[in-house]
């Protein structure tokens, strides 16, 4: 899995600080706040969904304020719906 944030025309890489947490790390400053380093948020109601990678508006923990987007990429076999078809359908003896 590969999360990177963009910032305007600044790309930066983020960090998921445990499995289950609801933001990301990201290295630097928040452009609006300058919080360093700063966490960051995806924005519900926001998601685009391509065939490996999902992409949400990326929101400031700090100031809650929009600040760019944030993109998963996952590491999928046929993509991320397909891979979550197969694993999680049922059984099929052939």
């Amino acid at each position: 899995m590969k999360i990177e944030v963009l910032i305007g025309e600044e790309l930066r890489t983020a960090a998921l600080e445990f499995p289950t947490a609801e933001f990301v790390t990201v290295d630097g400053c928040c452009p609006l706040c300058k919080a360093d380093p700063f966490h960051v948020s995806g924005k519900a109601g926001t998601t685009h969904k391509e065939r490996d990678s999902i992409q949400q508006e990326a929101v400031c923990r700090s100031c809650d304020k929009v600040i760019g987007h944030v993109r998963v990429t996952f590491d999928t076999i046929f993509g991320i719906e397909e891979d979550e078809r197969v694993l999680n359908g049922r059984c099929r003896v052939y």
